[in-house]
């Protein structure tokens, strides 16, 4: 590889770094903002401007939220909905899967077009080229 091959491949090495760095803060700064907004009291949540770490910190809305309203009864409700609807699509899902597989009807193949999925050989990956130029590479050492 020519050095200007290698600038250009680290310069775009260097860029994709960046962006997904950037793109990583801008996705996780809602999140910590929002976890850092639950140890504020509540005259300092609208706070201009806002500060990350919160000062004084309190666990107060949270003794609050398990307090004052059936929160642990919401918890229970929310997990008996999220773990039943999740057996149930598991459930329906397989059924389907299993009929889609066995069985011919009218329409078949526009629902399923082409072969079935088949596993993955490691084999295969002897045919690929960056597998073949590695080798090559790697007998004139």
């Amino acid at each position: 590889m020519s050095t200007s091959r290698k600038t250009m491949h680290a310069a775009g090495t260097s860029l994709r770094f960046v962006v997904l760095t950037v793109g990583a803060i801008v996705m996780i700064l809602p999140f910590a903002y929002m976890v850092s907004t639950a140890f504020k009291p509540q005259a300092y949540v609208l706070e201009t401007p806002p500060k990350f770490i919160p000062d004084p910190g309190t666990v107060d809305n949270f003794v609050q939220a398990w307090t004052t309203q059936d929160f642990s009864r919401y918890a229970l409700n929310s997990a008996f909905v999220s773990v039943t609807s999740t057996a149930l699509a598991v459930w329906l899902s397989s059924m389907m899967a299993y009929a889609f597989a066995r069985f011919d009807f009218p329409g078949k193949e526009v629902v399923l077009p082409g072969p079935p999925p088949r596993p993955h050989d490691p084999v295969d990956d002897a045919d690929h080229p960056a597998v073949r130029a590695h080798e090559a590479a790697a007998s004139h050492r």
